[in-house]
């Protein structure tokens, strides 16, 4: 009897054995799985965190290429203005006071060629200015002017306006109208 009771001890410790080994592996089985769903999880949740930062820059990055289109266009067609200008004459205007009885109108190159057949007129009202006809300037060179003397009785206008007319590099017939302040 005692080695049944032995045997049946052994097999008791065998089967406690297998029981404990079995519940140890599926304890370590779900703490396994427990874990791997916790890292996926995580896994997950930082690559969404990193999917949401890449559209965050991807948006930035069409922002950004957006302003560089945006300021390439500037670029060029400030390069086209300046290249422009480069070939324009800018005819402007001024007038002084030579005397008391006189004034002088001077007519300016402030453009970057030379100005051509560049035609004066006084257009509008001209009461109290005395002065002959202005003569055409054949030409006028960048930053250079003409002066043409004009007087005045006692009655005269205050704004006279002057419409220049000239050919230069860029075309044939420009004008500019301005009006100017008798001094």
């Amino acid at each position: 009897m005692d080695t049944l009771i032995i045997d049946n001890m052994n097999n008791w410790v065998t089967w406690l054995g297998v029981i404990g080994s079995t519940t140890i592996s599926l304890l370590a089985l779900v703490l396994t799985f427990v874990k791997y769903a916790k890292h996926e999880k995580r896994l997950n949740k930082q690559q969404m965190t990193l999917n949401e930062q890449q559209e965050k820059l991807n948006e930035q990055q069409e922002m950004l290429n957006e302003q560089q289109k945006t300021l390439n266009t500037y670029q060029i067609n400030k390069i086209k203005e300046e290249e422009l200008a480069a070939r324009k004459a800018v005819i402007k205007g001024d007038i002084t006071r030579d005397t008391k009885d006189s004034i002088r109108l001077i007519v300016s190159n402030v453009g970057q060629v030379s100005a051509t057949n560049v035609h004066v007129e006084i257009t509008g009202s001209t009461y109290g200015l005395l002065m002959e006809d202005l003569e055409d300037i054949e030409l006028l060179n960048p930053q250079k002017l003409h002066k043409y003397s004009i007087y005045l009785t006692e009655d005269h206008v205050k704004t006279v306006n002057v419409k220049y007319s000239w050919s230069d590099a860029f075309r044939k017939d420009n004008e500019c109208v301005e009006s100017l302040q008798i001094p």
